[in-house]
């Protein structure tokens, strides 16, 4: 992705459109690329046209097309598509095409780690041929070995996803517990994608005796009972009947696993998480639709489908609005979040920028009083900025020495100080000299700080 957009940015600069339009270009081809192979897998061509058109519509999936760093995930999606419509493909012989398989599989890993999926959801839809296995085994250790160089394995430490140690990141089991309750909130993005904000409340569980945890359970071992009941068989062309049900349950369980708290990643859960995962879901239309036996029943499902999909098509421009605007955009993440410091901090920014210092005052205040640990010193630097554009210096002085105090090196807060004693030029010429250590990269102790405060304020 890296590459990629600096690619773009060498192209277009920093115009927007060129950022958006390559993740929904990337999103098409997806839908498209789902759609082929379902039809290799020999379903119904108008089965498979639901699911593409459902993926592609997919309120959910707003935050990974509509959201410029939601790259990775629309990327690494392409390119397990691509791989797999490649590997099941006839047209060329099986060294060129287990050629081409591999490359594009290395991609989908540079991409984003849960490209290692690949392997799983190509035993999945695949013939168990000998040479097939032999072939995906060897992309499984191709896997392992530039996943584990990925997340940075050197002298058998592996690097934390995760910022910082607590309960949730030192027990696997309450991971995987509260990874069971939230299938509840999985489930109700794939059938009820109304409610979308990014910013998820990190809620730990701790029992499965709960309704989201019976839920969970019953979807986890409901679902592979009823998938082994129907196993999958083959594709097209193998003589053998495919389970569809089989095939969507194990595509969700397989793509969700990396983020099912396995692995340590950064959060509890996310809608981008759900762009992968939403494939397999989606392939209950095709299995739906060729329950449709009569005419009658097919128009009747059509309509429905018609009105569900004019309902995501509002609900996507609805969201796309909040995600134009910044303030509406953290205002409708307020509502849904009222503990995240982030996005108290960055509505006060958005107010200081609008002039609107007494509202900044308020907003950043409130991202104070929940940073109780101090783990964001921009509130306090952006506190002091509004203090100063609404005439009030001493607090802007106050907040400005909390956020050296947080950290010592802030430049910004520094040659604020400076700016501000501009009438005493020994003070003022204290702080730019501090101000320009800083951003020569020399470290600057709390106790220089502390010193320059008692001074002032003895």
């Amino acid at each position: 992705p890296t590459i990629i957009r600096a690619i773009l940015y060498t192209i277009f600069g920093l115009k927007p459109f060129a950022f958006h339009g390559l993740n929904i270009l990337l999103h098409i081809c997806n839908a498209f690329f789902i759609f082929k192979l379902l039809k290799k897998l020999g379903l119904a061509a108008i089965g498979c046209a639901l699911a593409a058109v459902a993926f592609l519509l997919h309120p959910v999936h707003t935050e990974s097309v509509s959201y410029m760093a939601g790259l990775p995930d629309v990327l690494v999606t392409f390119w397990i598509l691509l791989g797999l419509n490649v590997f099941l493909g006839k047209e060329k012989g099986n060294w060129f095409r287990y050629g081409l398989t591999t490359i594009i599989f290395i991609l989908s890993l540079l991409s984003k780690e849960i490209g290692i999926v690949f392997v799983p959801l190509a035993f999945l839809v695949t013939h168990s041929k000998r040479k097939e296995f032999v072939f995906l085994t060897f992309l499984g250790i191709v896997a392992v070995v530039l996943t584990l160089a990925r997340l940075g394995i050197a002298d058998g430490e592996v690097t934390k996803l995760y910022a910082g140690e607590s309960t949730y990141t030192e027990s696997l089991g309450l991971r995987l517990i509260t990874f069971v309750n939230i299938l509840w909130d999985y489930t109700v993005l794939m059938f009820f994608p109304y409610t979308l904000y990014m910013e998820k409340g990190k809620v730990l569980y701790e029992t499965l005796l709960s309704p989201r945890g019976i839920y969970g359970l019953l979807i986890i071992f409901g679902g592979l009972w009823m998938a082994c009941k129907k196993p999958v068989h083959s594709v097209r062309g193998y003589g053998e009947k495919i389970s569809i049900f089989s095939l969507g349950y194990f595509w969700a369980l397989i793509a969700i696993l990396p983020v099912s708290g396995i692995m340590v990643v950064n959060g509890m859960y996310f809608e981008h998480w759900l762009y992968l995962p939403s494939i397999g879901v989606l392939f209950i239309l095709p299995w739906l639709w060729e329950k449709c036996e009569s005419a009658t029943q097919r128009k009747i499902f059509l309509s429905v489908f018609t009105i569900v999909m004019i309902l995501f098509i509002t609900r996507i421009m609805v969201r796309n609005l909040e995600w134009r605007e910044p303030l509406k955009f953290y205002q409708n993440e307020i509502a849904h979040n009222q503990n995240s410091v982030r996005v108290y901090n960055q509505i006060g920014t958005i107010y200081l920028e609008k002039g609107q210092s007494g509202r900044a005052v308020e907003s950043l205040q409130k991202a104070i009083k929940l940073d109780g640990s101090g783990l964001v010193p921009q509130a306090r630097f952006n506190l002091g900025l509004a203090y100063e554009q609404f005439g009030q210096p001493k607090k802007a002085v106050h907040s400005y020495f909390l956020t050296l105090e947080i950290k010592p090196n802030a430049t910004q807060a520094l040659e604020a100080l400076a700016r501000l004693y501009g009438n005493d030029p020994a003070i003022s010429t204290r702080f730019s000299l501090l101000a320009q250590a800083a951003k020569n990269g020399n470290e600057i102790s709390r106790e220089q700080i502390y010193e320059i405060y008692d001074m002032l304020f003895p």
